[in-house]
């Protein structure tokens, strides 16, 4: 299945500091509003994201209304709780990005990492 192919790549721990980053991101821009996220919180994000991609609303808000609603989506999580993850949501902790930052891909480098770590292990597995 689909889902065990993309676990195979990215394991709990990488999930585990998706969250961490997202709560120090919303600690760090002071959105008292931001309940903390966890890894299984962050799992739920990007499942729906992945569903929300292949179904393609013109609007994010029409997978929750009357009439469109999408119920894998809607019973996972609220519409306020998908927007304000997705205003969140960090890989990296900004402050640790160097002032000479050359990397165009810092702040999404953990998936390149984690996907070529991944890929390698399976090649050495084959």
């Amino acid at each position: 299945m689909l889902i065990e192919y993309f676990m195979k790549y990215f394991d709990n721990t990488f999930f585990e500091n998706v969250a961490f980053n997202t709560n120090v991101y919303a600690v760090q821009n002071n959105s008292n509003n931001f309940k903390p996220t966890s890894a299984t919180e962050i799992k739920s994000l990007i499942a729906i994201q992945m569903v929300v991609g292949c179904l393609k609303y013109p609007k994010k808000e029409m997978y929750w209304t009357r009439r469109y609603r999408v119920n894998i989506i809607a019973y996972t999580m609220t519409k306020n709780r998908f927007s304000s993850m997705r205003q969140h949501i960090h890989l990296i902790n900004n402050l640790g990005i160097p002032r000479n930052n050359k990397d165009k891909f810092v702040k999404v480098r953990p998936i390149f990492d984690t996907l070529n770590i991944q890929a390698q292990m399976e090649m050495l597995q084959s």
